[in-house]
């Protein structure tokens, strides 16, 4: 393992936040930030969001930007991991320097293990701060709910939950894309219903990263809850709700804090929560409405919504078609398979992946039979066992499941997929005017 302190692209000393701009527009506000590594580099991401009368005042606005810029930085700072941020953009008290360099620590995790990066949460940087204090604000009269959507099963079964409040709901699209365009549509959502937000990360960090300038994982669903309480507040909405679930909790590197999901977390919504409410707004409260179920429980709830399994997708691949090869396409495929019948998987993917032996090593990982789980948003060992143990007990198992029991993954002591269906996760923050919708989704166990 390399240290950061022992060199690297450690000649850069630090990593300055100067400042932000914005401008209001009649229905929108456009932002852009000034990064300056070492002296010379100076980068400037642009973003864009959707706002409507009455607009909260400056005040509000300058520290919801400011807060953005703050986690904005994060994708700089990773390019050269210089020893010191400075933050001129605005002043931070001790108790916000320490929350900030835990979400960058926790939220890099990824990043600092797959680069070999031996750091410590106490070491890997100093935050200094000056400028301008900000205020935290109220705003009156918000009301409805904000739902950031991607275009996997949770966001489906959030709306789906949420049919029937519909007229007070938002859907928030970052950067929109075919898969997040097709779940609106999916629930009679035109897309000038929603709330659509822009973000672009300046080119030349895209060019450092190709002169060998390390990458990789940031916590991207952070930025997300700092887009997402912006647009929150400039539309007047009280709840930001999101679809993460209770797997997200479960390390990526088994007996560590590395996780690929952090900003998914409980650890993280928490947090969030409890930031934003003391040192930003809490007329916003930000929380996941699928915290209570696991991955199982999402899939047997998602395969019963009409034409969701034909619009769906959540692989990273190019185009509109699911690769069939990742680590996210074979999870998804394995943890539908106890409520949807193997050849309408197949038709979804365009191929058998669990009959595909050279994904036999991914296979093992999801069943925690590798040193890690696979760098991806995926579920639990156990519910991949679960649902991988009730196909071995079907007449001719996929081949990838024979070879996991050969394998001895698949344990017998291990809770059923049925026992996981009757679970309930009490680490949540659901408010109770939302916990009926949950309990009004559920059903006894029910497999093909």
């Amino acid at each position: 393992m390399s240290t950061l302190s022992g060199g690297g692209w450690r000649r850069f000393g630090e990593l300055r936040y100067e400042g932000f701009r914005y401008r209001l527009h009649t229905n929108r506000v456009s932002v852009s930030f000034s990064f300056r590594l070492g002296g010379s580099l100076v980068f400037r991401p642009r973003s864009s969001f959707p706002v409507a009368p009455p607009l909260p005042g400056k005040e509000a606005l300058d520290l919801l930007i400011f807060h953005l810029g703050l986690i904005e930085l994060v994708s700089y700072w990773k390019a050269a991991c210089p020893p010191r941020i400075r933050v001129e953009a605005g002043r931070l008290t001790g108790d916000q320097v320490a929350w900030w360099k835990r979400l960058y620590f926790r939220g890099l995790g990824e990043f600092f293990f797959r680069n070999g990066l031996a750091v410590t949460e106490e070491g890997f940087v100093e935050i200094e701060s000056s400028g301008p204090c900000f205020a935290p604000f109220e705003r009156s009269g918000c009301n409805g709910a904000l739902v950031p959507v991607g275009g996997g099963k949770d966001s489906f079964v959030t709306l789906e939950l949420l049919r029937a409040q519909k007229e007070n709901l938002t859907p928030f699209l970052l950067n929109s894309s075919w898969e997040q365009r097709s779940t609106l549509s999916a629930f009679g959502f035109p897309l000038s219903h929603a709330a659509l937000a822009r973000r672009t990360i300046d080119p030349q960090l895209l060019e450092l990263n190709r002169q060998g300038f390390w990458n990789g994982h940031t916590p991207f669903s952070a930025l997300l809850a700092f887009a997402a309480l912006l647009t929150a507040v400039t539309l007047g909405r009280r709840w930001i709700v999101l679809s993460n679930e209770a797997s997200a909790d479960e390390p990526t590197v088994p007996g560590s804090e590395i996780n690929h999901q952090y900003s998914k977390s409980f650890a993280f919504e928490r947090d969030f929560a409890e930031y934003t409410a003391r040192w930003m707004t809490p007329s916003v409260g930000y929380f996941s409405l699928l915290r209570p179920w696991n991955e199982l429980q999402i899939a047997e709830r998602f395969a019963r919504i009409p034409g969701a399994l034909g619009r769906f997708r959540s692989c990273s691949s190019p185009g509109r078609s699911w690769c069939g090869r990742c680590a996210k396409c074979l999870f998804v495929a394995l943890i539908l398979s106890p409520f949807v019948e193997r050849s309408r998987i197949d038709r979804i993917f365009g191929r058998s992946m669990l009959e595909d032996a050279s994904l036999a090593p991914t296979f093992f990982s999801l069943l925690g039979g590798e040193p890690s789980k696979p760098f991806a948003c995926i579920g639990t060992v156990v519910e991949c066992r679960a649902a991988a143990a009730l196909l071995a007990r079907r007449p001719a198992p996929p081949l990838l499941v024979r070879l996991a029991k050969e394998r001895g993954l698949l344990k017998a002591d291990d809770p059923s997929v049925e026992t996981l269906l009757a679970s309930w996760n009490s680490d949540h923050r659901v408010p109770s005017e939302f916990l009926a919708l949950l309990d009004s989704g559920r059903r006894p166990a029910s497999c093909v």
